[in-house]
């Protein structure tokens, strides 16, 4: 099984399982060899790992160390011809309707003599979706298109409201790459995985790319929002930290977060980016209640106050 631990990987699972066809003899994730993380969702080797643990189905990762297509391509040629080995000669994948994506699955299947199995091509994104959450899956947005959506999807629960507010230019399964999630808790699952969303980040797209991601009617991609997610249990109480604005000392409290300096703030959407732009950890209160400021906010991204 091909997993990426979001909610299509989990409804795949979830549909060969009840027709008995297959027997799932483990799930397959890629990783970014140095980060330790899937290479598009960003998700971190533990939280698959607890997935696996949850489904009771064993996990084989594969590492990718360099970013390159000939990289990834060599990789999961060698695994799975040491899968053909063990008689194994299906991959099942959570793909919907995306045809080259398809093909080029198919293609490096058959090439070690394998074959890739779809159970939920041609359904109906909407429906599915739906049924998705009907049926008590629960999943998390772990990485967003900006292209499509916000900031403020990044860690949402994909409930019917998510799917209501989403834009009509985006898929409701997120099939062209608007929105990955992680998947916690559903049917498939022996127990649910309690995890935390403790802060987003922005990565940016190299300028050259975003030409190859634009067509003439398609939004361009200049980048995605991470909402970071770990696996509750090990966000601690309290934690001592320095003002990466002023360096002064405070209290943070991820594991109590409605008594943490910085809960109850205010802030406007614009100093929420130039904070994730400018601050790799978090700044105290006074500091996020001075850059709430219009000229104090200015006058740090521009040197100088407004005239």
């Amino acid at each position: 099984m091909s997993w990426s631990g979001g909610k299509d990987s989990a409804y795949a699972l979830h549909t060969v399982l009840q027709a008995g066809v297959y027997d799932v003899q483990f799930l397959l994730s890629n990783f970014n060899g140095e980060q330790k993380r899937l290479s598009t969702h960003g998700i971190s080797e533990a939280l698959i790992e607890a997935q696996s643990e949850a489904l009771g189905i064993p996990l084989q990762k594969m590492y990718v160390y360099e970013s390159s297509n000939a990289a990834y391509e060599k990789a999961l040629t060698e695994f799975l011809e040491t899968a053909t080995s063990k008689k194994i000669f299906h991959v099942i994948f959570g793909d919907i309707f995306l045809e080259d994506l398809r093909a080029y699955r198919e293609e490096k299947l058959a090439a070690v003599g394998m074959q890739a199995v779809f159970p939920l091509w041609g359904k109906n994104t909407l429906r599915l979706v739906r049924s998705f959450i009907d049926d008590g899956f629960k999943s998390m947005i772990c990485c967003v298109n900006d292209a499509y959506l916000t900031e403020k999807h990044a860690g949402k629960i994909i409930d019917h409201p998510f799917i209501d507010q989403l834009p009509l230019s985006s898929d409701p399964c997120g099939e062209n790459g608007e929105y990955h999630s992680f998947c916690f808790d559903g049917p498939v699952y022996t127990k649910p995985i309690a995890v935390a969303h403790t802060n987003t980040r922005y990565k940016s797209l190299p300028l050259t790319m975003h030409s190859v991601e634009s067509t003439a009617n398609a939004p361009i991609t200049l980048g995605f929002w991470y909402a970071n997610l770990i696996l509750a249990h090990t966000l601690p109480k309290h934690e001592p930290k320095s003002c990466e604005r002023c360096g002064q000392y405070f209290e943070c409290k991820p594991g109590d977060i409605t008594h943490c300096q910085c809960f109850g703030r205010a802030i406007s959407a614009e100093v929420k980016d130039w904070m994730a732009k400018k601050y790799i950890d978090c700044i105290c209160g006074n500091c996020i209640t001075a850059l709430n400021n219009p000229s104090i906010l200015f006058r740090e991204k521009f040197g100088s106050s407004p005239h």
